[in-house]
């Protein structure tokens, strides 16, 4: 049975923020394990700081509103927000957050990465091995000894060459 934070705080479901944090600091002067010498103050004081916890935060409090109503077996699937802020308070050890705004992931698409960038890469390296191939069968067909020719294999191993650097490139970004 899921606990009634609100009973706990003797404050009403709809309670603003102020009177939460003071039925709190009310209940706590009472029920805090220094000022309580009871036996079961530190789990009563544990209770009204988990109720005090999950009400105080807009987020948790929508959630157990939402399971008080309906049942606890319902789940509630998270925003995005929410799950960036997780993992970010949970990576940072809970620390203050710094003022400067974090980047959305990147989200990866067909021209970020993949099948665009390796057809590019084959069409390229395909038309290089082409102008390599046909410059030696004409250099070697022609019956001059004018070796003018030769400029496409040339440009066709700058070609090749350029396209093998731009490629490690890309392999040493990823």
């Amino acid at each position: 049975m899921l606990p009634d934070y609100y009973k706990i705080l003797n404050i009403p479901p709809d309670a603003d923020d102020k009177l939460i944090k003071r039925a709190y600091y009310q209940k706590a002067k009472v029920f805090h394990p220094d000022i309580n010498k009871s036996i079961n103050s530190k789990q009563q004081f544990q209770i009204l700081n988990e109720a005090y916890q999950t009400l105080i935060n807009a987020g948790k409090r929508k959630v157990y509103d939402f399971k008080l109503k309906y049942g606890k077996g319902i789940v509630l699937k998270k925003s995005n927000a929410e799950r960036d802020r997780e993992r970010s308070s949970s990576y940072t050890g809970n620390q203050a957050k710094s003022n400067t705004q974090s980047r959305p992931p990147a989200q990866e698409t067909l021209f970020n990465k993949g099948i665009v960038d390796k057809f590019l890469f084959f069409t390229m390296a395909f038309f290089g091995i082409l102008a390599i191939v046909f410059g030696t069968l004409n250099l070697f067909a022609s019956d001059t000894d004018d070796y003018s020719d030769i400029n496409s294999i040339v440009f066709g191993i700058a070609m090749i060459l350029i396209l093998y650097y731009g490629w490690k490139m890309i392999v040493k970004r990823d």
